[in-house]
């Protein structure tokens, strides 16, 4: 079972939350008080830690596109066809600086490991806060201020940055490089300027929308106004744009009537993006229906967009009278985040109302909504900061939103993790027993990356594994297999150690029933053992799935005092297997006698016309019986 030390870090950090408030309304904050430091390093070691338990050695899904340009950069022949696969084109995108990063760690490694990307990748956030706290010293507050932007980066409302390789070291290292740009061009000095430009250039070859950091740095040097830089700034920004676009450059058509057909709309899909950290992790677009965590994303994204705008007018007109520099950078970050928005409404603009008919956001894109909430509150601190009441005010309400959403993401997606964790670890197996399959792609049996060609991805594992590159381990024991086979023939008596229930959701896109969801929970009715493995088996071949424990619900939580429920569950849609009716095992932890596989006498039906359900057969098994080999 996954350890999560939940209840610890929520006891401890709303304990300091009542210190800090209790001190503002004594007055009594300072910048060397002990509870200011461990309102900070608290919530930073928990983001690790779960980073640490929960992060894989198993690449998912687009990390595959990084690895096969990585094998061609180290294996081809020419020079010309390694420098094509460093800059190879993903989508609209140049990963060249996760090449570099992924070429580092092979130097040092011998493999270019997806868990250790995870983990520099989340290491950027350190220069964001670090770049953050340079902001913060403009606002004359007291240390324990500046605890709700630690918060607010160091929570799992972005969590596909703890398993997803490429989403961690590619938006926290591209909103990093875009501060480090604004950083550069607010020293206003040779050195600053060619900080801005190494780190513009880094930014553009990060991702896609890391071109916006041209646009941001220009208008960074207008508030300035440091025309004289401006022109060998855009000059630079036209060289780096015309290598991006030209050299072995693909444009994707698309239609995108719908930006001045639905400008409304597609207004509210930009604010949506600007206010994401209420963006819940669930199917949006499928039915059309009111979405209130997208309500609550648009009002807030309007709110945030006031709020910056408001901090950059006032900047422009000079009405800040003790601007610094480092404002400059506060400015560069909403201007770059802004663009961001921009380019993702202009990418893939909507013809609907995205309060009523959704649209879907990748968990992964939170961080930059995270961000701006930051900057925004940073902003809100820097107008208002020759207040006290005022200021109090803000910080106190910043402080306890900033803490509900951190612990609230904890709660929601350490679950998540925990499937997405035993997912990828299962995926080996797959792709060794099941044809290149993926436990952790598709939601149809015949599904396969690289678009579903017969042969690219098997052989692309095969290159991997040859040259050394990629090869995680493999979990299943083969015994598992044997021992269930000797099971049935030697007709051995098993125990009945297990609760097991089926159920099934159908899912309805636009009024049309689909592939549904079909989940398998089991629970132990003994103490001595605990599920690892549910293994759906028929004559002609078998399915590993995960246990994977099921979290408490808010009233078990208390009383039991357990993040973890008894219950262990996997869901999976039903057409990811062939048709068929397979028997259900539990593999099981036993205290003393290690995995055993016990066949629970159930059936599940799938793709039939019996409904997929769990139905009963005879089988070997004794209640509370002793396992014999």
């Amino acid at each position: 079972m996954y350890a999560t030390f939940f209840l610890p870090y929520v006891v401890s950090t709303l304990g300091l939350l009542a210190i800090q408030l209790y001190r503002l309304r004594r007055d009594s904050s300072d910048n060397r008080n002990l509870i200011t430091v461990l309102s900070a390093v608290l919530p930073i070691s928990y983001f690790f830690f779960i980073i640490l338990s929960f992060s894989s050695p198993a690449a998912f899904i687009d990390d595959f596109n990084l690895l096969d340009s990585f094998h061609r950069m180290l294996t081809e022949d020419h020079f010309t066809d390694r420098l094509r696969a460093f800059f190879e084109q993903v989508n609209e995108h140049r990963f060249a600086f996760e090449r570099v990063v992924m070429y580092l760690i092979y130097l040092v490694r011998g493999e270019p490991s997806p868990q250790v990307q995870v983990i520099i990748g989340n290491l950027f956030l350190f220069g964001i806060l670090g770049l953050f706290h340079l902001i913060f010293k403009q606002t004359g507050k007291p240390a324990a201020y500046f605890t709700p932007v630690v918060l607010l980066l160091f929570s799992l409302v972005y969590y596909e940055n703890v398993y997803w390789a490429i989403a961690a070291i590619q938006n926290t290292s591209l909103i990093f490089f875009a501060m480090l740009t604004a950083f550069g061009l607010s020293l206003q000095s040779a050195k600053g300027k060619v900080i801005g430009l190494s780190a513009a250039l880094l930014a553009s070859f990060v991702s896609g929308s890391g071109i916006a950091v041209w646009v941001m740095g220009a208008l960074v040097i207008a508030l300035q106004k440091n025309y004289r830089f401006l022109v060998p700034w855009l000059l630079a920004a036209a060289c780096v744009v015309s290598f991006y676009f030209t050299f072995d450059y693909t444009f994707f058509p698309k239609d995108r009537s719908a930006l001045w057909q639905h400008p409304l709309k597609n207004l509210w899909f930009f604010f949506s993006f600007l206010g994401g950290l209420f963006y819940q992790d669930i199917e949006h677009g499928h039915a059309h229906r009111f979405y209130p965590d997208v309500a609550a994303s648009v009002l807030a994204g309007s709110m945030i967009f006031i709020i910056c705008l408001c901090f950059l007018v006032v900047l422009a007109t000079g009405r800040l009278k003790r601007e610094t520099g480092s404002l400059s950078i506060l400015a560069g970050i909403i201007l770059f985040l802004f663009a961001t928005g921009a380019m993702l409404v202009i990418s893939r603009p909507v013809s609907i109302n995205v309060i009523w008919g959704g649209e879907f956001l990748s968990q992964r894109y939170l961080i930059f909504a995270a961000v701006l909430w930051a900057a925004a509150y940073l902003a809100v601190l820097i107008l208002v900061r020759n207040t006290t009441g005022p200021a109090k005010g803000i910080f106190a309400l910043a402080l306890v939103g900033s803490v509900v959403f951190n612990l609230g993401s904890y709660y929601l997606y350490i679950p998540k993790l925990a499937i997405h964790h035993a997912t990828l670890e299962l995926d080996k197996w797959y792709t060794e027993n099941q044809d290149a399959m993926l436990l952790s792609f598709g939601a149809k049996y015949e599904d396969r990356l690289f678009w579903n060609h017969p042969t690219a991805f098997r052989n692309l594992l095969a290159d991997l594994r040859s040259n050394g590159l990629y090869d995680p381990a493999q979990p299943v024991d083969p015994q598992i297999f044997q021992a269930m086979e000797h099971t049935l023939e030697a007709g051995i008596v098993q125990p009945l150690n297990w609760k097991t229930a089926l159920s099934k959701k159908e899912v309805v896109v636009h009024g049309k029933a689909t592939n549904p969801r079909v989940t398998v929970t089991v629970e132990s009715t003994s103490v001595q053992a605990r599920p690892v493995y549910l293994i759906l088996r028929s004559d002609r071949r078998s399915f590993v799935l995960p246990a994977v424990p099921v979290r408490s619900a808010p009233r078990e939580l208390l009383s039991r005092l357990n993040f973890w429920s008894s219950r262990y569950a996997f869901e999976f849609r039903e057409f990811k297997f062939p048709a068929g009716a397979y028997a259900l095992w539990v593999v099981g932890a036993y205290d003393r006698e290690g995995l055993k596989p016990v066949d629970t006498g159930q059936i599940i039906h799938l793709r039939s016309e019996q409904p997929s359900e769990l139905s009963t057969r005879p089988v070997n098994t004794t209640p509370g019986a002793i396992l014999t080999d």
